[in-house]
């Protein structure tokens, strides 16, 4: 009996310049495609994701690859739908097992998952390798969405769920704020509407944003009076080493993410830019480019008459001095006229005459040996790309330094797509002070001064010396207590790189996803409208409570304990004490009037005003563990008739 061959997974692309895909597969024509490599591994069986790459790149169709490679012919059914008649070459057929014409799979919408971290959609090419995990995901993503079944309206692109870079959910306590941090963080990596994700099962959402937290993308962190910059972004911390106190620099959490987030953004950019793309950042080339020229790796420049130039030294400022071969005439090559040159001289641009070209890009230099000196520095920089690609493995062994080399602010969209997005929490974002945990890094968060952006911005740092910059693919999500800071009193500087989304108190959501919307027969829903609309007309809407205390009570101890632990403090916090607002509130029920003797209650002592203040009503909170429901109706219903 023969063994059973193994399935490959195949990325088969269409250009839309070349072959009207969708319409194609509209009108069922496809049944053959081109195939200009893999062509000895592709065999019959394997499995396809077709894609279309342009503006509305996806994945049109997923299909069965019907026969080996061979010279099959384009059938006339499909000729129709070519702008061109194709060449001749070899092509397989396919049979389309998920013809998706009408709503496509598209980029934007692809799960942000390892599976898709090496997909190669949208990359010059026909056909690529693709992985059993990338098939099977767009497979759930069809059957989740049912888009094979989809009535046959018009295709519009897919709508993208829009998160700013930098946002922050206020409301009241108890409106859910911090529970939602859980869903916008997958709405985020995920790419998914919040709509959609709330339809899904609580502890499966956690599952998912445990495993991201552990992965490295979600970091979570909690403002406090106390916490500092050097908490945030780096500061000097003291360690016993041999018992000596020894100092060192730490990276805060905004430094972390902000470094891992780079990272993940440079590799994506090297797996999916070609190699004449990727830029460099220039002066760490060159610092790795004067090691090098000091190592024994390195023997001499060379001229284009194939003289030999020998390093004299370096000095400082990154300086060379160089000496001919035989020769003590020392010169020196200046790092600012290397470094002109590299921005406006391409290598591999034909010289015809060095002395007038050199000169006209830099004045007082000896081009022949600026030129040769140069030439190494562009020859050193394939190799110095080549170790950070380490193409032959395909493998990315990169270190912080080599991570920090990279320029970008020449990333390309495609690069940026790719890449993994991270989300950094920050609970009680109010409760710190702004200016001094975020100091001059507060600048680099805006959407325009990201690295990479158009008006990107970076600085150095005071502790570590290190260059710093905040990459796109960094979201910053926070949560304000209104209750415990008004907007309108907030740090300026906040305020306006954020975007503010209010979460207000959601009686309905008691109503449809409370354990119990009714409880001993007090209605829950009603009885919380009735608290804020008197608060509300007493102080101010955002001192409100939120509907997350009423969403597991079950019984009526349930209800007085949330009243005596939760209600009943907030309240008393509120109205600083003052017991008849906090009857107004709640009623008579809850706020009993202290029955006391007033006379001969002060000391002996003629004030103008003791008669009125000996007058004055004092109260005080009921036990509320002895109250009934119908205590908890009143609130709501004041005309109910329940016994107390």
């Amino acid at each position: 009996m023969s063994k059973k061959q193994a399935i490959n997974y195949w990325l088969f692309q269409a250009k839309p310049h070349e072959l009207k895909l969708r319409e194609a597969l509209q009108a069922e024509a496809i049944n053959t495609f081109s195939v200009r490599t893999h062509k000895k591994k592709i065999k019959e069986g394997d499995k396809v994701i077709l894609w279309q790459t342009g503006k509305l790149s996806g994945c049109y169709a997923l299909c069965t690859v019907a026969s080996d490679v061979g010279n099959w012919p384009v059938t006339e059914k499909e000729l129709n739908f070519y702008e061109e008649k194709p060449e001749a070459e070899e092509r397989v057929k396919i049979s389309v097992d998920y013809n998706l014409w009408n709503k496509p799979v598209t980029s934007d919408i692809l799960p942000k998952s390892n599976s898709f971290a090496r997909f190669f959609g949208g990359l010059p090419g026909t056909n690529y390798k693709a992985e059993e995990s990338q098939f099977k995901e767009i497979v759930d993503i069809i059957r989740q969405q049912d888009l094979v079944n989809e009535p046959s309206a018009s295709y519009l692109n897919s709508s993208i769920p829009f998160h700013p870079l930098n946002q922050i959910l206020y409301g009241p306590p108890g409106t859910g704020k911090t529970f939602y941090t859980i869903n916008y963080a997958l709405s985020i990596i995920e790419n998914r509407p919040l709509e959609e994700l709330a339809l899904e099962d609580r502890a499966q959402l956690k599952r998912r944003y445990d495993e991201y937290a552990d992965e490295g993308l979600i970091h979570f962190v909690t403002f406090h009076q106390a916490f500092s910059y050097e908490d945030f972004v780096e500061g000097i911390k003291p360690h016993t080493e041999e018992k000596k106190v020894v100092y060192e620099i730490n990276d805060g959490i905004f430094k972390h993410i902000c470094m891992y987030a780079r990272r993940n953004m440079v590799e994506s950019m090297m797996m999916h830019m070609p190699q004449t793309e990727i830029e460099i950042e220039f002066n760490h080339l060159y610092k790795a480019f004067l090691k090098y020229i000091k190592s024994d790796e390195f023997d001499a420049f060379i001229t284009t008459t194939k003289k030999k130039i020998m390093l004299h030294r370096t000095v400082r400022g990154g300086n060379i001095s160089v000496r001919r071969e035989n020769s003590f005439l020392v010169y020196t090559v200046l790092k600012s006229r290397l470094k002109k040159l590299y921005q406006e001289f391409p290598l591999d641009r034909p010289v015809q005459d060095i002395d007038k070209e050199i000169n006209a890009i830099v004045k007082g230099a000896n081009p022949t040996i600026l030129w040769a000196a140069f030439s190494e520095l562009k020859k050193f920089e394939q190799q110095y790309v080549a170790q950070i690609l380490n193409t032959e493995e395909q493998e990315l062994t990169v270190n912080d330094e080599q991570i920090q080399a990279f320029d970008l602010n020449q990333l390309s969209e495609l690069g940026l797509n790719h890449a993994r997005r991270f989300v950094l929490i920050i609970d009680e974002i109010n409760r710190g002070n702004i200016a001094s945990i975020f100091g001059d890094t507060i600048t680099l968060i805006e959407d325009d001064k990201r690295e990479g952006a158009k008006e990107s911005l970076g600085l150095l740092l005071p502790y570590s010396k290190t260059w710093f910059a905040v990459p796109r693919n960094l979201y910053i999500v926070g949560t304000m207590n209104t209750a415990d800071r008004s907007i309108e009193t907030m740090d300026i500087a906040l305020r306006r790189r954020f975007t503010f989304r209010e979460m207000p108190p959601n009686p309905e959501i008691i109503k449809t996803q409370a354990e119990k919307p009714i409880a001993a027969g007090v209605d829950l829903g009603k009885m919380l409208e009735a608290i804020n609309r008197r608060i509300e007309i007493l102080l101010d809407k955002e001192y409100r409570i939120g509907h997350s205390y009423f969403m597991d009570i079950e019984s009526l101890e349930d209800i007085q304990r949330i009243f005596n632990n939760k209600i009943i403090p907030l309240l008393q916090e509120y109205f600083f004490g003052d017991y008849g607002k906090i009857g107004l509130v709640l009623g008579k029920d809850f706020i009993k009037e202290k029955k006391t003797s007033t006379k001969d209650v002060f000391a002996d002592f003629d004030h103008e005003y003791a008669n009125e203040l000996a007058e004055k009503k004092a109260y005080s909170i009921a036990n509320v563990y002895k109250l009934e429901a119908a205590s908890f109706i009143r609130i709501y219903d004041k005309n109910f008739l329940g016994e107390n």
